[in-house]
């Protein structure tokens, strides 16, 4: 084979390889747009708060942190607990292996800092760990949902994954790995939802699931009363709508470049949700938890359980 015919060969495998990847962020783009799922009446908000047997603590266990010029990113699971002992997880984070991984690509991509692994929900949680009754997840990326193989490496018995129809038969690119994560951790057994626009959580009262899309196809967002010692408070966990709680409230979208080459996004959808979230974030005893604005949900009064952000020391791979 002459230099030329390799020359060609490969030019035909480099526009193959492009052809394909813009064909596969074409169909992203395309189904992200057909799935519309409208927020709900906020009248669901005065049920959730005649619910008896609430949940009566929340706290988050804030797995990595991470500096660039969207601010400080942190990387949570939020854990509900009930009075009869039973917990319930939204979202798991990452160990400190992922950690370090992810945090090499925010390096390379947005010249961010370097990580913070602050040890995974399994290290910091310790025992307790062990006795989580249920998980679900505002979206399936590996952020999210890389910390479901610690959990199951050290948990007993079959683990609940509480999906909403969407989240459960939809998926792309961005959240294949998600899937893998909750499909190989070993101990999962997935519940699909039913009912809905408003999704309960069969056996954790208090909690529901409100399908939402817009950032991935099977985005979701929860909201909790929580009766906690001194009040009760709703908090709604919106997932990655935005990165940051002011981006949300002042309804600033994400950089162009990102909602369209990296994770493909539904730009209009979002900004439906962002208003609709802003607009319960205005009304006494709601409280919104922008899954990465670690400092921001930390100020709002949600505990951390484990390592705080604003003072754990850099950790290395064990």
């Amino acid at each position: 084979m002459t230099a030329r015919s390799i020359l060609r060969w490969l030019g035909v495998g480099v526009l193959t390889t492009f052809a394909v990847a813009l064909g596969v962020l074409f169909e992203a783009h395309w189904e992200m747009r057909r799935i519309r799922p409208l927020p709900p009446d906020p009248a669901f908000l005065e049920a959730l708060a005649e619910v008896p047997d609430a949940p009566v603590r929340v706290r988050s266990v804030v797995t990595a942190t991470q500096r660039s010029e969207l601010g400080v990113i942190g990387h949570p699971s939020f854990v509900l607990e009930w009075a009869d002992g039973r917990s319930f997880l939204i979202d798991a984070g990452m160990d400190r292996h992922q950690a370090q991984a992810f945090g090499a690509l925010m390096e390379l991509g947005l010249g961010s800092d370097a990580i913070q692994p602050l040890g995974s929900i399994v290290e910091q949680m310790g025992e307790a760990a062990q006795g989580v009754d249920g998980i679900a997840f505002t979206h399936l990326h590996q952020d999210h949902t890389g910390g479901i193989r610690a959990l199951c490496a050290v948990h007993p018995e079959l683990l609940a994954v509480f999906q909403t129809p969407d989240q459960a038969a939809r998926a792309n690119f961005v959240t294949w790995a998600g899937q893998d994560d909750i499909a190989q951790a070993g101990c999962t057994r997935v519940e699909p939802l039913a009912g809905g626009p408003v999704y309960e959580i069969p056996g954790f009262p208090g909690l529901v699931a409100l399908p939402a899309a817009g950032h991935t196809p099977g985005s979701t967002v929860f909201a909790a009363r929580v009766r906690g010692a001194e009040e009760a408070r709703t908090w709604i966990f919106s997932g990655d709508m935005t990165n940051s709680l002011i981006d949300l409230l002042e309804n600033r979208p994400k950089p162009w470049l990102y909602s369209v080459l990296i994770v493909p996004e539904a730009p209009e959808h979002l900004e439906l949700w962002r208003r609709w979230l802003a607009a319960l974030d205005r009304r006494p005893g709601i409280m919104l938890a922008v899954s990465h604005d670690t400092l921001a949900t930390a100020e709002r009064g949600l505990p951390v359980w484990g390592v705080s952000p604003l003072s754990g020391p850099p950790a290395s791979i064990e």
